[in-house]
């Protein structure tokens, strides 16, 4: 890679952390809201 291989992984790794963030955190906040509203209709 011309030596540029440790700017091609990073950019690699960062790139596939974002993607995976962008996947789980609207799962997590679906899961957290889920319960949320379940403790909340509990309580009525």
């Amino acid at each position: 890679m011309g030596g540029y291989a440790f700017y091609v992984w990073c950019s690699y790794g960062l790139v596939a952390a974002l993607l995976a963030h962008g996947f789980c955190a609207p799962l997590l906040r679906r899961k957290k809201l889920l319960a949320k509203l379940a403790a909340e209709s509990g309580e009525k």
